[in-house]
């Protein structure tokens, strides 16, 4: 038995779950197979790839992108290769098999620009470096030429056309969408079965991909599922896709080991706290108070050094302070977009530069002119900030975390995130970061931050939940999708 070094191995795993094509219907379980596959292939438990080693290639939009990912992947792999694809597979006019993609014309004449060849998958595996490679298809054949054979010569097609020197081929084929993912499935038949085969199912002995085989034909059968293929011409069978854990009888005279405790699971829920008098509310808002007291003071001195007449050394020097005091920090609230509200950097703004024209043009702007504005912009950062407190701490906010996504309420409001629609998630600068892969819709509700480079979904510090153990759950929960600031 043979098991591959994660370090030096890769995972290219090709989905298409949307067409523009209506003759294609949609395959949303596609999504989640990549995303829980990917978690689970570099996860402790299987670990045959580091999650660097996994690329994921949800509804390319053509065929060069799927091919230059995959050849540009299949070139680091130096151990093992695995290749995955779940969709729509299509026959061309001369029989040869074509990978659906999202822009896929399924015309027998128009499949050699709009999808992906199968040759080119071919070509792009045999030519790897990589020590072992396996290729695992979970194609439907709605629709198509293919379906009207009987099952038997379906996959007997498939497995032909699929076969790669080299290479271990398990092919699992379905003659509709319906028969690939069951209504109300959250992944498709044979994927979905793979996976709990690796997530879920304990044993005492290494699992190996023949092992794997011998389980998928007895189970899905039994399911009504069509029995997948496979074709071994590089003695891959043999490989350990998920080691297994012996537990070594104890001594008899053994002395009794102490109790340890149960690690603490990672946490599922982020909530802020509603209590207006929580510390960690308390600290950061008693803080944006504070500088809409200061500026009254401010005020008051200009105000008093300006109508007093004559002017003392001291009070000249304390209304230079006081002037060089407002303009920084008005210029500084007024950058940091994003960071600050809008109300604020309003408030700011107004009165430092307004206190500079009346510093030093007294005529251009009269005192009492200055008094008025400054009231007016105090008054609206003032109402900014109730808004932004009943916002920030009288609304519920709360980000739900499970292995397929996370969903954050806000009052009323509620979105729902799958990871597998998510390019990156990260934690920076106490923010809970994420960003979206190419064609994801817009979500009003989520502000981005040029600053940091994607949208910002909360501020860590108003959860009860530390910092590490938040990172703990994103690693957890989105796998690969995670990585920390930097990275």
């Amino acid at each position: 038995m043979t098991r591959p070094d994660p370090a030096r191995s890769v995972a290219v795993l090709i989905g298409t779950a949307t067409h523009r094509a209506p003759e294609l219907p949609p395959l949303a379980a596609v999504g989640n197979n990549l995303t829980e596959l990917a978690r689970v292939l570099s996860g402790p438990a299987v670990g045959l790839v580091t999650a660097d080693g996994i690329a994921e290639l949800l509804d390319a939009a053509s065929p060069q992108e799927a091919a230059t990912a995959l050849l540009d992947r299949a070139e680091e792999a130096e151990d093992l290769l695995l290749v995955y694809f779940a969709g729509h597979g299509l026959l061309d006019e001369n029989g040869d098999l074509h990978l659906a993609l999202h822009g896929t014309d399924p015309r027998p004449e128009r499949l050699g620009i709009t999808a992906l060849p199968f040759a080119m998958v071919n070509r792009a595996i045999r030519e790897s470096p990589a020590r072992t490679r396996v290729l695992i298809l979970d194609c439907c054949f709605s629709g198509l030429a293919v379906a009207a054979m009987s099952s038997a010569e379906a996959e007997s097609l498939v497995a032909d056309s699929t076969r790669v020197e080299g290479t271990y081929t398990l092919t699992a084929t379905a003659g509709n969408a319906l028969a690939l993912a069951p209504p109300g499935e959250y992944y498709t038949a044979f994927t979905g079965e793979l996976i709990r085969l690796l997530r879920d199912t304990a044993a005492t002995e290494d699992l190996t991909l023949a092992g794997a085989y011998r389980h998928l034909a007895a189970v899905l059968p039994a399911h009504g599922h069509p029995r997948p293929q496979q074709r071994n011409t590089n003695g891959a069978g043999d490989l350990v896709l998920r080691p297994g854990e012996p537990e070594a009888p104890a001594p008899e005279d053994a002395p009794v080991p102490a109790v340890i405790a149960a690690p603490e699971p990672p946490p599922d829920e982020l909530r802020r706290p509603r209590n207006p008098l929580h510390p960690l509310h308390f600290r950061r808002q008693a803080l944006r108070w504070l500088w809409c007291v200061l500026p009254l003071v401010a005020i008051w001195v200009l105000w008093a050094g300006l109508t007093m007449g004559e002017q003392s050394p001291r009070l000249w020097a304390a209304e230079l302070v006081v002037l060089v005091v407002l303009f920084l920090a008005a210029l500084g609230f007024m950058l940091r977009t994003g960071e600050t509200d809008v109300a604020t950097r309003f408030f700011w703004g107004v009165l430092g530069f307004g206190a500079v024209a009346f510093y030093v043009a007294p005529i251009v702007v009269p005192p009492f002119a200055l008094l008025l504005i400054s009231a007016v912009a105090w008054f609206y950062a003032v109402g900014g900030l109730a808004r932004a407190y009943r916002r920030q701490v009288l609304r519920r906010f709360v980000i739900r975390l499970d292995r397929h996504g996370l969903r954050v309420t806000e009052g009323r409001d509620e979105y729902y995130l799958p990871w597998h629609r998510l390019e990156r998630v990260w934690t920076e600068r106490n923010r809970l970061c994420v960003s979206f892969r190419p064609g994801y819709p817009a979500i009003d509700e989520i502000t981005y931050s040029s600053r940091l480079g994607g949208y910002v979904l909360a501020d860590l510090r108003m959860f009860t939940v530390p910092a590490d153990r938040i990172d703990l759950a994103l690693a957890h929960f989105a796998g690969p999708a995670f990585r920390r600031a930097g990275r």
